[in-house]
């Protein structure tokens, strides 16, 4: 939706850039045609949510790691 539009006598205009409160999504020419062609199935989404579950869980675990040595570095009570 690019133009106003009006509906029960109400306009509604689209958000400019600036009201966003985040950069819009935009892709490259390239990137919409590897989206295009690419076959999305159950299983490609179930290995790229293993994929992201399981680097969150080694990222928390390292971090887990750096806060204990931090509380034993100051003699502190740990997880």
């Amino acid at each position: 939706m690019h133009e106003s539009s009006e509906q029960d006598g109400v306009v509604y205009v689209p958000l400019g850039k600036d009201i966003y409160g985040y950069e819009p999504y935009s892709f490259s020419t390239e990137e919409l045609n590897e989206l295009l062609s690419t076959e999305i199935t159950k299983e490609s989404l179930l290995d790229e949510i293993k994929s992201i579950v399981e680097d969150f869980f080694v990222k928390t675990k390292l971090l887990t790691r750096k806060i204990c040595d931090a509380c034993e570095a100051f003699q502190l009570n740990c997880l």
